[in-house]
């Protein structure tokens, strides 16, 4: 064992509090803004990006409900799946609230989230070119769940349907 620590030059002794001090900073990386984050991801941006608005469009002067606040809230901290589990159960026309506040607000983010989950921006490309030449048909979205029938050639030989 002393031979093994006898090859080590001294500048590269180190001890627990440096592995303490450097998972610190791996921490901090983390911990960083998400644009910057995403500016590393290759291929999750859009090529032709122009700003994109968020869905629900509030009127100047229009005040906010607190339940729509609160939904937004809760939607940006704690996972749906918890909101589900809660007892008692939280109120079902909140949990729609919630479940409108948990998706994407924009093209931008879906597309991230689908690269981070497939490893490249393949599978979206994919799909946004088959909506693109209306093979996408009876799409139907109830909840979390997202299904539809691809059509993927002219003649409709080739059906399947996708959850």
């Amino acid at each position: 064992m002393e031979l093994m620590f006898a090859e080590w030059e001294d500048g590269e002794r180190f001890s627990f509090e440096d592995s303490d001090r450097f998972e610190e900073d791996s921490l901090c990386s983390f911990i960083s803004e998400a644009e910057s984050l995403c500016q590393n991801w290759r291929g999750w941006r859009k090529q032709s990006a122009g700003p994109n608005s968020p869905t629900v469009k509030i009127k100047d002067g229009q005040v906010i409900p607190l339940v729509e606040l609160s939904a937004k809230q809760v939607a940006f901290h704690i996972p749906f799946e918890m909101v589900e589990k809660v007892y008692p159960p939280v109120p079902e026309q909140l949990q729609l609230r919630i479940a409108f506040w948990s998706f994407p607000e924009n093209e931008e983010d879906i597309r991230l989230y689908s690269c981070l989950a497939n490893g490249s921006p393949d599978e979206f490309q994919r799909g946004e070119q088959l909506y693109r030449i209306r093979a996408v048909k009876d799409p139907l979205q109830i909840g979390f769940h997202l299904s539809a029938t691809v059509v993927t050639s002219q003649s409709g030989q080739s059906k399947g349907a996708y959850n």
